[in-house]
């Protein structure tokens, strides 16, 4: 996916339709069905492996592999500065 600038709410949206979207350089919202299918490929050493992700509907991850950010929605803070430090 090609980094574009999104409001929240078009990152929420784009993400629920396309699975996963690039939301800044090396920055990923996915949502929850996307990343709950990624991580069953995972090995078992990724420290991610084991995170309950039915927690959020939405999760922001990076390539430098951070550990993934639970977003609940396009008022979420986390989203937003995501957006914000593109």
């Amino acid at each position: 996916m090609k980094s574009e600038s999104y409001t929240p709410a078009e990152s929420i949206q784009a993400a629920q339709a396309e699975g996963y979207i690039e939301i800044s350089s090396g920055v990923y919202l996915h949502s929850q069905e996307n990343i709950v299918a990624e991580q069953q490929d995972w090995s078992d050493e990724d420290g991610a492996k084991h995170i309950d992700f039915s927690k959020a509907p939405f999760w922001i991850t990076d390539d430098s592999g951070m550990v993934p950010m639970p977003i609940y929605g396009e008022d979420d803070d986390d989203l937003i500065k995501a957006l914000a430090d593109d």
